[in-house]
């Protein structure tokens, strides 16, 4: 109990100190979630859950908050119970959530392709940073990933988990700079080359094998060099 009383965000924090643009906490409750709608100012929502007791109704009050990124760091949340709370944050330049969920690929369907607004069938049309890891599930599909870059163009930094890289053919998207994937499947140099090949914008592009291997090549970190050699057809 000390340790909680220690580390706990006071509930009433949002409504002495409502001006505030920028919150990172590690431990809150509900009451302070609910709370933050006095917030009309804030910009960035970074929320990390060291404790187990929210039950997260509170992040429906984020609809007073003009939030331009939001992060969730949780051992217990899952995000598939608040996809409407989430949904309404269309503002969002960046989403930064790791979750409890077990399906990646039901989750970023439901999250970013059912949109609250009929006139749109984007959820966050001004996304540019998406990290999205669900704890208990392999990773998204190949097929999800290419849903994702394709639809969402102005998409500048994607970190995932993915199962089974797949070779990809006949998309382009140049909007993307950076691009992490972490692999829990089967694939191949040929196919890591074609996403490298398919994002030509990118500056950034890390490969990490979760598999157990003691093959080096599968944990690959590429600078803009390394990534304009293998698109002229060098070796790397």
């Amino acid at each position: 109990m000390y340790g909680r009383s220690f580390y706990l965000v006071p509930e009433f924090l949002p409504i002495l100190c409502p001006r505030l643009r920028e919150i990172a906490v590690t431990g809150y409750n509900d009451d302070f979630l609910k709370n933050l709608g006095n917030c009309r100012q804030l910009r960035t929502l970074d929320l990390d859950d060291m404790f187990l007791d929210s039950s997260y109704d509170g992040l429906a009050s984020l609809r007073n908050c003009p939030l331009d990124s939001f992060s969730m760091d949780s051992n217990m949340w899952k995000a598939s119970n608040n996809i409407r709370d989430l949904q309404q944050l269309t503002r969002l330049s960046t989403l930064d959530i790791t979750t409890m969920d077990e399906e990646t690929n039901e989750l970023v369907e439901q999250l970013l392709f059912t949109s609250p607004q009929p006139s749109n069938n984007i959820a966050f049309p001004r996304l540019k940073t998406l990290r999205i890891f669900c704890q208990f599930d392999e990773g998204m599909s190949t097929h999800a990933l290419v849903h994702i870059l394709a639809t969402y163009s102005k998409l500048r930094e994607l970190y995932t988990r993915v199962y089974g890289l797949s070779i990809i053919q006949g998309h382009v998207f140049p909007h993307l700079r950076s691009l992490t994937l972490i692999d829990e499947g089967p694939s191949s140099k040929e196919a890591i080359h074609s996403w490298i090949k398919a994002c030509p914008g990118l500056i950034k592009f890390s490969y990490v094998s979760d598999r157990d291997s003691d093959d080096e090549d599968e944990n690959l970190d590429h600078d803009t060099s390394d990534l304009h050699r293998i698109r002229s057809g060098g070796l790397l």
